[in-house]
């Protein structure tokens, strides 16, 4: 096998001569191209010391103006490759005669330029001072060195250089008059680089010994490397390159195969077939819409996925690749196909690998657009490249998670029947998924829905944001800080589903999912976000109503509560808050009726100073606009022909003779003038009307800003725990009051929670009445606690009901007292916190009456008597509205005596024992209705938020009740 040493330029002229060498003097040597291929065979026989490219050599004659580039191509035999082979062996030896060597070097050059028919001339050495000159005149030279020559010979023979050798003795015969710039520097390069040249030479007209060389071990900065020879003779080195010869074939009609492929798909895709190109339904479509379909759960038979190790996955035949898929390297993922010219899919996409046999989403995008049944058209960009994302994190998270189900479950077939199923639901069938509804403005976030967590990026050391995706799209989401503490305890990750309901959508005016601007992001907060079951399928939900949370789980800084169901325990009475400039003040409801009256009153006395004051001031007015009127001066027949109602008005005001005016006057003028005094009359009220409301206007309590609130107890009715909570309704209407009974079970939705277990209502939140509540509702219904059976009875929620006498009635001017007796002995100090214009209770009792109390606050017990806390939710009555109280206090009368005298006495004097000996500090009373541990913390003013909108009854709420009832 010939081995062709390349040239940069071989010029012939028409007759095939080559132009190529000249004499000392310039003459030109013609040689023609069979003498060229004798001199080349007579090298090839000669025993090569060095395989050396032929450098292009310019030679700039004297008498000529012209340059002339010749090259000459050498043509090595066989013969020769094998002798070199044989001499490189050789040189291996360490025994060389180095003596043999260099005269045998200096015999090849001598008979080279003999048979070049170049002259003798006497030799001559160069000491290593005059090269160091030479080499200085050729510092100033560019070192501009071609790097084309295509090496093929010393790609497969590399010559391994002996460490010691003598170079051969280079001699010239004609010295370089003129050398160009590009011989200058192969010359020095050779000097300076090459190992096997001596100092002591003179550069010739010859290739560069670096450029001759190069070696197989790159990696070695040496010259001379030592590794195993080569194994095999001549036979298996044929074998060998036959091998490869046979391998490249393959490859070529590989390329060739592929080559068509892509010319055809390309047709395909700038053809404007219609009928190609119109829809037809993918595999997996098909399946769907043919077979019985059974949840992923059932096909699994239960399981559940588990997290293998790496060895793991060796065992199981899984690539790490698969191990490390994730969203954010899913899109470089490649899939060998190295044994295939094309790939052919079921949905009949023809997949063509790249250059080094991979395929990926490129690679893919080519053959999904040219598939029968897809219009490129109509897919938007970085359409495919977006699904086959989350195709591929879908596909290897079934292969890495279920390995024995789903065996080699991300392959090409997979990912393109995934992709042709998307392209029929949302491109062909227009079934857009729930994020691209969404930033399309054409549904709405806050129905129920299931995303995943495709990637959690760290905004600060304390605050996190999330991309979400439901499987086709994905968008950058803000939560608060309690999902954020999930993140941090590793609740919340990777792969994490979530259940999320009355989410928003920022700063978005409409867009597709795969041009989202950088400041549109969703919203979601951690009362309306919970884990989802790993199975659960993502988007929408077929319940599109929120999904109900327990109570305990709410966090007071989670933002809103979507849905809650619960019983109602305890309605408590109507609370009234009173706003004014610097705080606020609350009262119950008789003390919210007897500041009403008093305010009315007030009123009605400023009102009534305004207008009279008014009416004073307007009246003067009018007295000096009369005086300014002019006198009448005219005669009678002047008069009667005066047809002006203003001036007939006018001089009857100013005469001091009404009557006589009158006489003289005509009937149609004094009616005239009679109506214009009505008019100006009436005017005057009006006048004096607006300054009064002017004025009352003015005055501070002409206005009250008063706030009703309905609080009710309400505990969770999806667990049996007794934990209650209380629920704040502002602005309570009729029909509040109507359909919140204790007892009844309802859905809340949109509420927003506060400090302390605290639920207060909005603009939008509504109930919604449950049909069947549960059996156990039974458990929290008010009993009737006699003041006896204190000690011994469990006091739920810290509150009870009772009856008694009323003993002794002590008003102080920031608290009061209620001193009760049950009849036989006991007695109980009802301690109020608070003033009675704030929380008034005892102003219709008197000694001896008997009365029924709810919603005291328990506080504690002594030998001698009990103590309780009544707060503006405490009702102390003698004619109870519930049943069980109407029984009950009926029952206690009936027990009584007619006389209570003696009963009366006796707790006088017990009362004043247990006054003399009891420490009743104010610090240690309670103030909670829900606690007992002072009595101004009874209720929390600072749980209620002052600036929430009223919620209101929707007619379903009002439907339900009639229903229910």
């Amino acid at each position: 096998m010939d081995i062709r040493i390349p040239n940069y330029e071989n010029k012939e002229n028409a007759n095939g001569i080559c132009e190529g060498f000249t004499t000392g003097a310039g003459a030109k040597i013609k040689i023609t191209k069979d003498s060229l291929n004798k001199a080349v065979g007579l090298f090839a026989d000669e025993e090569l010391l060095f395989n050396m490219d032929v450098e292009d050599v310019d030679i700039k004659s004297n008498n000529s103006h012209k340059d002339s580039r010749h090259g000459l191509k050498q043509i090595v035999s066989d013969d020769s490759i094998n002798k070199n082979i044989q001499y490189e062996k050789i040189n291996k030896s360490e025994s060389i005669n180095t003596n043999k060597i260099n005269t045998e070097n200096r015999i090849l050059h001598r008979s080279a330029k003999k048979r070049l028919g170049i002259s003798r001339c006497k030799q001559f050495s160069v000491s290593t001072e005059k090269l160091k000159r030479a080499e200085s005149l050729f510092e100033d030279c560019q070192e501009n060195k071609s790097n084309q020559n295509v090496r093929e010979f010393q790609n497969s023979n590399n010559i391994n250089v002996p460490l010691k050798f003598n170079p051969p003795q280079i001699h010239t015969s004609t010295p370089l008059k003129s050398v160009p710039s590009k011989i200058k520097n192969t010359m020095l390069e050779t000097i300076r680089e090459n190992p096997l040249m001596s100092t002591n030479i003179t550069p010739v007209k010859r290739s560069s010994f670096k450029d001759t060389f190069e070696y197989k071990n790159t990696e070695s900065s040496n010259n001379v490397v030592v590794q195993e020879q080569t194994k095999g003779g001549l036979e298996d080195w044929v074998n060998k390159i036959d091998k490869e010869f046979e391998e490249l074939q393959n490859r070529m009609e590989i390329l060739l195969e592929r080559k068509k492929a892509l010319q055809k798909q390309k047709q395909i895709i700038e053809s404007a077939d219609d009928q190609y190109k119109r829809p037809k339904l993918g595999v997996l479509l098909t399946k769907k819409q043919s077979s019985h379909k059974i949840s992923l759960q059932e096909f699994l038979n239960n399981q559940t996925p588990n997290t293998i190790s790496v060895i793991e996955a060796m065992d199981l035949n899984i690539s790490k690749t698969v191990l490390d898929v994730t969203p954010n390297n899913a899109q470089n993922i490649h899939f060998n196909c190295k044994n295939n010219f094309v790939i052919n899919t079921t949905d009949g996409a023809i997949i063509i690998p790249n250059s080094d046999n991979l395929v990926g989403a490129s690679e893919i995008k080519v053959a999904f657009t040219s598939m029968h049944g897809v219009d490129s058209k109509l897919l938007p960009n970085g359409w495919i490249s977006n699904h086959f994302k989350w195709i591929v994190w879908k596909l290897a998270s079934l292969e890495r998670n279920f390995p024995d189900v789903f065996p080699d479950c991300l392959s090409l077939e997979n990912v393109i029947q995934q992709l042709k199923y998307r392209y029929d639901r949302e491109i062909d069938r227009a079934e857009r998924p729930a994020l691209r509804r969404i930033l399309e403005k054409d549904d709405v976030p806050q129905k129920r829905m299931v995303l995943c967590v495709s990637d959690i990026i760290k905004v600060s050391d304390h605050s996190f944001e999330l991309e979400l995706t439901d499987g086709w799209y994905a968008i950058r989401t803000l939560i608060d800080q309690p999902l954020c503490k999930q993140i941090f305890i590793s609740k919340i990750k990777i792969g994490t589903k979530l259940i999320v309901q009355c989410a928003e959508i920022l700063n978005c005016e409409g867009c597709h999912p795969l041009n989202i601007p950088d400041h549109v992001k969703l919203k979601i907060n951690y009362n309306c976000t919970r884990r989802a079951h790993w199975n659960s399928k993502l988007g929408y939900q077929k319940i599109a109503e929120p999904f109900p949370i327990k109570l305990k789980t709410i966090h007071p800084d989670g933002g809103l509560v979507a849905c809650i169901k619960i019983q109602i325990v305890r309605v408590y009475p109507l609370r009234y808050m009173e706003r004014h400039e610097r705080n606020t003040v609350w009262r119950n409801k008789r003390a919210e009726e007897k500041r009403i009256q008093e305010w009315e009153s007030q009123k009605l006395k400023d009102i009534e100073m305004i207008r009279q004051k008014v009416q004073n001031d307007y009246e003067k007015e009018i007295h000096v606009r009369k005086e300014d009127l002019p006198l009448l001066s005219n005669g009678n027949c002047n008069i009667k022909e005066i047809y002006s109602p203003k001036l007939l008005y006018q001089m009857l005001e100013s005469t001091n003779d009404p009557e006589g005016l009158k006489s003289i006057l005509s009937s149609s003028q004094i009616s005239a003038a009679m109506e214009y005094r009505a008019n100006m009359f009436n005017c005057r009220q009006q006048e004096i009307t607006n300054r009064i409301s002017e004025q009352i206007n003015k005055l501070k309590c002409t206005q009250r800003d008063v706030v009703s609130i309905l609080r009710l107890r309400i505990v969770d009715i999806t667990e049996s725990s007794s934990d209650s909570f209380f629920l704040s309704i502002w602005k309570p209407t009729e029909d509040h009051l109507q359909l919140l009974k204790e007892g009844c079970a309802f859905t809340v939705y949109n509420v927003l929670p506060k400090q302390n277990k605290n639920l207060s209502t909005t603009g939008r939140t509504h109930f919604k009445r449950e049909v069947n509540p549960m059996k156990e509702m039974n458990r929290n219904q008010r009993v009737l606690l006699p003041i006896s059976k204190l000690q011994d009875c469990k006091i739920l929620f810290n509150e009870y009901d009772t009856v008694g006498t009323v003993v002794q009635i002590h008003k102080k001017p920031h608290s009061q007292e209620l001193w009760l007796t049950d009849g036989n002995g006991r007695v109980l100090l009802i301690k109020i916190s608070e003033r009675s214009e704030l929380c008034c209770l005892l102003d219709n009792l008197s000694r001896g009456q008997n009365v029924a109390i709810m919603n005291l606050v328990h506080y504690q017990l002594q030998d001698t008597f009990g103590q309780a806390i009544a707060n503006q939710y405490t009702i102390i009555t003698s004619y109870p509205q519930h049943k069980f109280l109407q029984d009950g206090l009926t029952t206690y009368c009936e027990q009584l005596p007619k006389d209570l005298t003696l009963i009366l006495n006796e707790c006088d004097k017990k009362i004043d024992l247990c006054i003399a000996n009891m420490q009743f500090s104010k610090s240690h009373v309670p103030s909670s209705t829900g606690s007992a541990s002072s009595p101004s913390s009874v209720f929390d003013d600072s749980s209620e938020d002052n600036t929430l909108i009223p919620s209101r009854l929707t007619t379903t709420d009002v439907a339900m009740s009639l229903i229910d009832i």
